[in-house]
């Protein structure tokens, strides 16, 4: 059974500690920067051998694809399979983030990835480009939020789902939302159909459920990945519900 791991809720645009930049263990956590996080290159162990080439080692093909794609995507873009590895640009979509870059003018984090479906990238900058500043604006007034993550065991591992969900609830109804998730195609995802389902809603576990399964909504699995169906709707619930919290609005 896969291990399951979650933040505590808190306001997650602008705050720190642990969440998703805290999703591989402790040693990657401390190499990293959240710059370097969002522009690093895919964990596709195809990528990575240095016996094998593929599209984004300068190939023409991804033997990922008819290979073991088990850590693969389940919104399939082609023509790469494998996930897009930022669990800090997961969160920054989910937070309205932006960034500068070297010769253009500040624009949303979103703009990084294109649609992903670029074989070749990772991220859009070009060579002689820079990424200068992360900017992330302030928490919502009454925001409550959390990131979880279903990893395949406890400790120093990827996820294979992950989330991070943010509400803003006033008198018992969500006023504002923001969900993102990750490991499940080829950039990190921002859900603007599942924050729709909650908003000027009442916060009730029928809310939540609901909403929760429009995220799988579309969903292209390859044949290694439909378990990551299931995976999706109960991510993203579980981060709904967390967001929650012990606050007022709790889902009982």
């Amino acid at each position: 059974m896969p291990a399951r791991s979650a933040a505590p809720p808190r306001s997650t645009c602008g705050s720190s500690g642990d969440g998703p930049d805290h999703a591989a263990g402790s040693a990657s956590h401390h190499r990293r920067t959240g710059r370097g996080n969002i522009t690093q290159r895919t964990r596709c162990w195809y990528y990575r051998h240095p016996g094998l080439s593929c599209f984004k080692s300068g190939g023409d093909t991804c033997p990922a694809r008819d290979g073991d794609h088990r850590l693969g995507v389940v919104f399939d873009r082609g023509p790469c399979v494998h996930p897009h590895p930022s669990s800090i640009g997961m969160a920054l979509l989910a937070c309205d983030g932006e960034m500068t870059v070297t010769g253009r003018a500040r624009m949303p984090v979103a703009q990084l990835w294109g649609d992903g479906s670029d074989a070749h990238r990772d991220h859009l900058l070009d060579d002689d480009e820079l990424l200068t500043h992360v900017h992330l604006p302030a928490g919502w007034a009454r925001e409550r939020a959390a990131y979880f993550r279903v990893i395949s065991r406890f400790e120093a591992e990827w996820p294979l789902v992950e989330a991070v969900a943010r509400l803003e609830v006033d008198d018992g109804v969500v006023v504002r939302a923001g969900v993102a998730v990750g490991g499940v195609t080829t950039l990190p995802l921002r859900l603007p159909a599942v924050e729709a389902a909650l908003v000027d809603r009442a916060v009730t576990p029928d809310v939540l459920a609901a909403a929760a399964r429009i995220a799988t909504e579309g969903v292209t699995p390859l044949p290694m990945t439909g378990y990551k169906v299931n995976l999706l709707e109960a991510v993203v619930l579980e981060g709904l519900e967390r967001a929650i919290g012990d606050g007022p609005e709790r889902v009982e």
